[in-house]
């Protein structure tokens, strides 16, 4: 007997794709700091693990904190709106985007980390995404 996901825990199950598009933002950060940032003294060989490991060390390591956190915010943000307004989904991810994003905006300024930006960017990406994953699910259920 297969375990059958209710769709409230299937909905906030979709929250994987944000993680994609965090690491995937963080590599193309990653690869254009090193163009902009490019030393002839580093050997090629250091400078492919590095644009390969340095993205996944570093959404593991400083990053884990802010995904969690992160994590507990969108997850928390989805069981209150799927079960306030279920039927406006794409309403509920713009929500969630406007209030998410003014933290990651005002931490770009303050330290001067313009990734925050991008992830801010790609967070957008993700919940549209997202949102058509939502309405499949969704409609599964009805």
């Amino acid at each position: 007997m297969a375990l059958e996901l209710n769709h409230p825990l299937k909905v906030v199950l979709t929250n994987w794709i944000h993680f994609l598009g965090f690491y995937l933002c963080v590599e193309i950060f990653d690869i254009t700091n090193l163009f902009t940032h490019y030393d002839s003294n580093v050997s090629w060989q250091m400078v492919i693990i590095g644009v390969l490991l340095g993205p996944l060390f570093l959404m593991l390591t400083y990053g884990l904190l802010i995904i969690a956190a992160f994590l507990v915010a969108i997850v928390c943000l989805d069981l209150i709106f799927f079960s306030i307004i279920k039927n406006k989904i794409l309403l509920i991810v713009i929500i969630e985007w406007v209030l998410i994003i003014p933290i990651f905006i005002y931490w770009a300024f303050k330290y001067e980390y313009w990734l925050w930006l991008g992830l801010s960017v790609a967070f957008y990406i993700t919940q549209y995404i997202r949102a058509k994953k939502v309405v499949r699910i969704l409609r599964q259920t009805l």
